[in-house]
C-alpha cells in the first residue's frame, strides 16, 4: 500500500473538470432572459404584420370575396359553356402551379406537358356531353370521351422524351402524368356535375366549403403558426 507521499512523488493526478453554471439570479441568465423576451415580442410582432390589413391574408380573403358574384352567376345563371370554359382555365392553371411545385422540389416534370393533357382531359368531360344519344343508347355524333382522351395523353406524356432526348424519362414522364391526371381528370368530374338538375347548388357546396377551409387554415396559420410544414411550398 503507497502512501499519500509516494503517490504524489509517482506524477500528477488530473483534475476533474468542472462546469460553472450561472446563478438563476445571475447577470448570464438574466441576459438571456432578456434575449428569449425580445425574440418573443419580435415573433408576436411579425404575427400581427402578416395579418394586418393589407397582409397577404386578407388580400387573398378580399379578392376571393369579390370573385364570389361572379363565380355565382357563371354557375348558376351563365350559359353551360361559359362555365366549362372556366373550368378548363382553371384546369390549366392549376396543372402550371402544380408543375411548378414539382420544380421547386427539384422533381423533374414537363410543364407544357402537364397543362396541354390536363386542360384537354378537363375538355373532353365537356365535349362529350354534346354527343347526344339516340334512342339505341348510342351517340349521335362522335366526340373525344373523358377515356380517350386520357389514353392519348397517357400515350403523349410518355413518348415525348423519345423524340427531345433520345430516351425515355421514366421520372419525368411519371410526375408529368400524375399532375395531368390528378388536375385534368378530377377538375373534369366538375362540368359533369354541374350538368345536373341540381347540379349547380352542388358546386357551389363544394367550392364554397373548400374555399372555406382553406381560407380558414390560411389565416389560423398565418397568425398562429410559426413552423410551416412544407417550407419550399407553404404560402408566405
Amino acid at each position: 500500500m503507497q502512501s499519500s507521499g509516494s503517490r504524489r512523488r509517482s506524477g500528477r493526478t488530473s483534475a476533474p473538470s468542472i462546469s460553472i453554471e450561472p446563478w438563476p439570479n445571475s447577470r448570464a441568465a438574466r441576459d438571456d432572459s432578456e434575449r428569449c423576451d425580445v425574440a418573443e415580442t419580435e415573433v408576436a410582432r411579425v404575427s400581427v404584420r402578416e395579418v394586418g390589413a393589407g397582409s397577404p391574408a386578407w388580400k387573398r380573403v378580399g379578392s376571393a370575396v369579390v370573385l364570389i358574384p361572379v363565380f355565382v352567376w357563371v354557375t348558376t345563371g351563365a350559359p353551360t359553356w361559359v362555365f366549362q370554359l372556366l373550368v378548363i382555365a382553371a384546369s390549366a392553371a392549376a396543372c402550371a402551379e402544380l408543375a411548378r411545385m414539382f420544380e421547386r422540389t427539384g422533381r423533374p416534370i414537363s410543364t407544357w406537358l402537364t397543362v396541354g393533357v390536363g386542360a384537354a382531359l378537363t375538355a373532353s368531360f365537356a365535349t362529350s356531353l354534346y354527343a347526344g344519344l339516340g334512342d339505341d343508347g348510342k351517340p349521335l355524333r362522335w366526340m373525344p370521351t373523358p377515356e380517350l382522351a386520357l389514353v392519348l395523353g397517357i400515350g403523349l406524356i410518355c413518348s415525348a422524351p423519345l423524340w427531345t432526348s433520345g430516351r425515355p424519362l421514366v421520372e419525368s414522364s411519371a410526375n408529368t402524368v400524375f399532375g395531368a391526371v390528378y388536375v385534368g381528370w378530377l377538375l373534369g368530374y366538375a362540368i359533369w356535375l354541374q350538368g345536373r338538375v341540381d347540379g349547380p347548388q352542388l358546386v357551389l357546396f363544394l367550392v364554397g366549403v373548400t374555399w372555406a377551409g382553406e381560407s380558414a387554415a390560411y389565416l389560423v396559420g398565418s397568425s398562429v403558426g410559426r413552423h410551416r410544414l412544407a417550407p419550399i411550398l407553404s404560402p408566405r
